[in-house]
């Protein structure tokens, strides 16, 4: 489980964010950012009334992979809601110099608002970054269709976040974590939340609404549920995707960026940040 650090005292604040300081970023920027980024982040605590629950079936007789994902689709705007299969890779991806594995996991999502109506599909791509005992520290999460490519969305682990303040103090002017970079640098990409540490690794669950927002939050599995009524569960088949792993890691980061968007606090064990497995406190 992470440790609770508490996080210092960062005075009053807009939306949970720490207050702009002109030193950093402009008054006006850093509340126009704060202001954006609120209304998402109180909907990452949104209950649905019904969902349906998609979950990993077993694979080659087998019990499915611990890191798969659990979807929770809101039922709320469809008759029925179909994901047949989640397609998986493998590859590294270095961040602060620093080599990580990363899952990804894409799936079409399909429904019909009422019998008859037209079929909607939309697509999404879940980036789990593991820390070095395996535990998922980063959700990269994104909607994407044939007309449409939503900004992806960020969530991190309550250890990672414990880690930022551990090493950077508060959060910086605008922003509600202390692992996010400076607004100046994150061109509007923020972390949206947390997901607490499991017992175990294991794969997250995931809130979606294709008739809304589409990303609304991620959650370990040992949170709380935020459905009222599961309207429905059905198993996917988790399947690897084409060329299995992906060739060419992302040796310089080209994929996440995630130095753009986040203060990456965690350091290799030789102090350095570089080469050497990193060590995430936990």
């Amino acid at each position: 489980m992470g440790r609770q650090v508490a996080a210092p005292d960062a005075g009053p604040s807009l939306f949970g964010v720490a207050p702009p300081r002109s030193a950093e970023v402009g008054d006006a920027a850093a509340l126009e950012v704060a202001a954006s980024h609120g209304p998402v982040r109180r909907l990452t605590g949104a209950q649905f009334d019904n969902a349906a629950l998609f979950m990993p079936g077993a694979v080659d007789g087998a019990d499915a992979p611990p890191l798969a994902p659990l979807i929770v689709v809101n039922m709320s705007w469809a008759r029925a809601v179909t994901l047949d299969s989640v397609q998986r890779s493998v590859h590294m991806s270095r961040v602060a110099g620093q080599p990580y594995e990363v899952l990804d996991h894409v799936w079409f999502l399909s429904g019909r608002r009422d019998f008859g109506s037209a079929l909607v599909v939309e697509g999404y791509r879940l980036s789990l970054l593991l820390g070095a005992d395996g535990f998922p520290i980063v959700a990269r999460v994104a909607r994407f269709g044939p007309d449409m490519q939503d900004r992806p969305s960020y969530f991190v682990s309550r250890s990672l976040e414990d880690a930022a303040i551990e090493r950077f103090g508060p959060p910086l002017p605008g922003r509600a974590f202390s692992v996010e970079a400076p607004l100046t640098r994150a061109s509007g990409s923020f972390v949206a939340g947390l997901f607490a540490d499991g017992p175990v690794p294991m794969g997250p669950y995931v809130y979606l609404d294709p008739n809304g927002v589409g990303v609304v939050t991620v959650l370990c599995r040992c949170a709380a549920s935020q459905v009222d009524d599961f309207a429905m569960t059905a198993h996917y088949d988790l399947v690897d995707a084409p060329g299995g792993e992906r060739a060419g890691d992302d040796a310089d980061d080209a994929f996440w960026r995630l130095t753009d968007v986040l203060r990456w606090p965690l350091v290799a064990r030789d102090g350095h940040g570089g080469g050497a497995t990193p060590e995430a406190p936990r």
